[in-house]
């Protein structure tokens, strides 16, 4: 990495745009209990607990920040289950991307290129992915830097043009139609949909300054679910509760809603450009710490063709998925998948591997000073 350093600006960036491309995609949110216009609340509620099921990795990440989830995960766990845990991590990190490539090779394929066959929209993504990528880390994120501000200003220039379209009355009665169990499982499941703690836990051994995490992950978490809220309320407030909740892709729906003058003959291009640009930055950085893990795990020094590897593998299992299976539909696993393997990987492992390191501290700690 020639000593550069990813700074706190760029950090932050790349975590906002993260959660902003779930809403812009399918709004995972519109399909969480209690699925009714107080959306919105569940979306601000889940900010608490995204930070309350994050407090054993943000501990860890904080206390190991010179080494990843797989360096600490070794150190405290041992070598044999720190390595079986960074193959696991390696492997959800690239079934994640995979995953990602088949939803925007879908999106493609249905709005602007109906008649190009899935294998060249995947090919073209998985070859871009890995160029960007064998660039390395720093050049990952300046991509992020670069693309990111135009990304939120997309968002917020589609939010004013469609306000005029909402009708507000939808969101009334607050509260009337939802139970307070209800809005905190909505919560609660969104707050697994939210993975971005996965890219500071990687990459805080590079980072300017390691004590920015904490303020790193509020400040980007804040940003984001403020603009998604407002995304999730236009959206609602201008198909209704139930055409939202039930369109594959809403967000998009609603930018061809739109009125806007002659001059701009195709407003939802705006939100296509935008909508490849966040998941092309996810798609990137997801192949790349898969690619990191188990670099580290092999504890290889040059193991640019595992980076290859993976991406090429990820490349021919989505082409198999775009072609056989809709990802996105009203009763799409895809959610459920997400939280649950979130669950495990989120919080389950990181919270384990904290008990231990409370049990061996003592150990570890005559450990680091043996070697000063």
């Amino acid at each position: 990495m020639n000593g550069e350093k990813i700074t706190t600006r760029q950090m932050i960036l790349l975590l906002t745009v993260f959660r902003l491309s779930l809403i812009v995609s399918y709004m995972p949110s519109l399909d969480l209990p209690p699925a009714n216009q107080d959306m919105w609340i569940v979306i601000f509620l889940s900010l608490f607990y995204s930070i309350l099921m994050r407090i054993p990795i943000l501990f860890l990440v904080n206390k190991f920040n010179n080494l990843s989830i797989i360096g600490y995960s070794e150190k405290i766990l041992g070598k044999f289950l720190g390595k079986l845990v960074g193959i696991l991590y390696g492997l959800y990190f690239a079934i994640y991307a995979t995953f990602v490539i088949t939803i925007q090779a879908q999106l493609v394929a249905a709005d602007i290129l109906p008649n190009t066959p899935n294998w060249l929209i995947i090919g073209i993504l998985v070859v871009t992915s890995l160029y960007i990528g064998s660039k390395g880390l720093i050049v990952i994120f300046r991509t992020g830097e670069l693309i990111a501000p135009i990304t939120l200003v997309s968002i917020i220039i589609l939010i004013v043009l469609g306000v005029r379209s909402v009708e507000f009355s939808t969101f009334l009665p607050i509260l009337a139609d939802s139970k307070f169990s209800e809005i905190n499982i909505g919560a609660i499941l969104l707050s697994f949909l939210i993975t971005d703690i996965f890219i500071i836990a990687m990459n805080a051994p590079y980072l300017e300054n390691k004590k920015d995490i904490n303020k790193i992950y509020v400040k980007a978490s804040i940003y984001s679910i403020l603009l998604s809220v407002i995304s999730v309320m236009v959206t609602q407030g201008t198909l209704g509760i139930e055409q939202a909740r039930h369109a594959n892709y809403p967000f998009l729906i609603y930018t061809r809603l739109i009125k806007y003058e002659s001059i701009l003959q195709r407003i939802d291009a705006i939100y296509v450009i935008t909508w490849i640009s966040t998941n092309i930055l996810r798609k990137l950085i997801y192949i790349y710490i898969s690619y990191m893990s188990f670099k580290e795990v092999f504890n290889k020094e040059d193991g640019q063709w595992i980076h290859y590897f993976i991406g090429i593998t990820i490349g021919l299992i989505a082409i198999q998925l775009a072609n056989t299976k809709v990802i996105i539909t009203e009763d799409s696993m895809l959610n459920k998948f997400f939280i649950i393997s979130s669950i495990i990987f989120l919080t389950i492992i990181p919270l384990i591997t904290l008990i231990v390191y409370f049990f061996r501290r003592k150990t570890l700690n005559r450990e680091e000073n043996s070697k000063i």
